[in-house]
């Protein structure tokens, strides 16, 4: 269980967002305090304390572990994705058009389970120390949440599926395959562009997919 979020730390936008999300009837002494907040005028975000003490490491400084935590994780999904490859290749020499389905279909599966199963933690980020928790309340996230995080690689890998996968087993025209796959990394490209633009734009480092899961990723 995670401590009670300080909301006197929030922006007005912030105390909107965690109102609207805010399980009333749970918490009924946190919407009372957002309330509170919203209705002050002169409610201000309180500014870090400078002290002659050693700083407290800011929890919503995430960025640079996030992207060597994906670096890691992407590195361990290419590496199965490989291997599998391998394994299919016994049946099918046309494996290089199989690669990319079964590449963003493991990214997907991968994502989504280890973030709702493991405590909001991929092998990445368990390394980095890093964690994915509800924005709300910072506990941990839901199942659906994990699954909501993961649009783009569900989309892709049904995409992979429908115009590469399925056109490999039944098309001879191999050129036109091969010219699919610069189509969906190109929509990859510009996700993660989204993505990184998000986050930095922000106080808590929060990507646009933790805006549709309603989540934040935390140090630990």
């Amino acid at each position: 269980m995670y401590n009670k979020p300080n909301f006197e730390e929030y922006t007005r936008e912030e105390l909107v967002e965690a109102k609207r999300y805010l399980d009333k009837e749970l918490y009924p002494d946190r919407y009372d305090e957002i309330l509170a907040l919203m209705n002050d005028p002169n409610h201000e975000p309180k500014n870090k304390i400078e002290t002659h003490e050693k700083s407290v490491p800011n929890p919503y400084s995430t960025f640079k572990y996030r992207f060597l935590a994906l670096c890691i994780d992407h590195i361990l999904i290419a590496l199965i994705s490989l291997l599998l490859c391998i394994l299919i290749y016994t049946y099918n020499e046309r494996i290089y058009f199989f690669y990319d389905p079964i590449h963003m279909f493991i990214c997907a599966i991968y994502f989504f389970f280890m973030h709702g199963l493991c405590d909001g933690q991929t092998v990445g980020k368990m390394f980095l120390k890093i964690k994915v928790v509800s924005y709300l309340d910072e506990n941990k996230i839901s199942i659906f949440q994990a699954l909501i995080r993961e649009p783009v690689n569900i989309m892709m890998f049904t995409l992979s599926v429908v115009f590469l996968g399925v056109p490999s087993i039944f098309s001879d025209n191999i050129k036109f395959i091969q010219n699919i796959p610069m189509v969906w990394y190109t929509v990859i490209l510009m996700w993660y562009l989204v993505d990184i633009i998000t986050t930095l734009s922000n106080d808590k480092r929060r990507s646009a997919h933790d805006y549709l899961a309603s989540t934040v990723v935390i140090r630990k």
